[in-house]
């Protein structure tokens, strides 16, 4: 049986993606510059309750969703979905969250985990908006994200002192409180 350009691709990127059934690739398009790889779920399909995670169910409704996707080459990627909410009988309708995201970022996980290696390695904000063509407020959502789960995973039952100082790096600017 011979494969056609469009199934090699498809299952590149499916691969690629890690992209597992329900979800498939409807298609591939590159456009203005941009990779768009739209997405879809073969109906009828039934998704786990994002709540419960116990209980199969089909799609209630959708809402079409965007992620932004590590670049492919130099290119912009997104990812599109009509994203299922789900009708538990427990727990009742909640969106679904697909594996490569989190509950309400606009970016999959990879493109997370990116932005969080860069920042740990030091690069500036301003370099990083640069780097991966997207607003400093939206990367600085990312980096807050991942700093309050970091600092709700810590213990601070043994802290019995700290210190707090103000400083102001020019005049007129807006002092900076540092906590230790």
């Amino acid at each position: 049986m011979g494969y056609t350009i469009v199934d090699i691709q498809n299952q590149l990127f499916t691969q690629a993606l890690g992209i597992e059934d329900p979800i498939y690739i409807e298609e591939i398009k590159f456009e203005n510059g941009e990779l768009h790889i739209r997405l879809n779920f073969y109906r009828g399909a039934e998704f786990l309750c994002p709540i419960c995670e116990t209980t199969p169910c089909k799609a209630y409704d959708t809402y079409e969703k965007t992620w932004r996707h590590l670049n492919f080459f130099q290119y912009k990627c997104f990812l599109h979905l009509p994203t299922p909410r789900t009708n538990c009988p427990d727990c009742g309708i909640h969106q679904f969250t697909p594996p490569w995201s989190r509950p309400g970022s606009g970016f999959t996980l990879l493109f997370e985990a990116f932005v969080i290696t860069l920042i740990k390695g030091g690069m500036p904000f301003l370099e990083l908006e640069r780097v991966v063509g997207e607003y400093d407020n939206r990367l600085r959502r990312i980096v807050d994200y991942y700093v309050e789960k970091a600092y709700a995973e810590k213990d601070f039952s043994n802290v019995s002192e700290i210190g707090i100082d103000e400083t102001s790096s020019k005049i007129g600017v807006a002092d900076v409180s540092v906590v230790c």
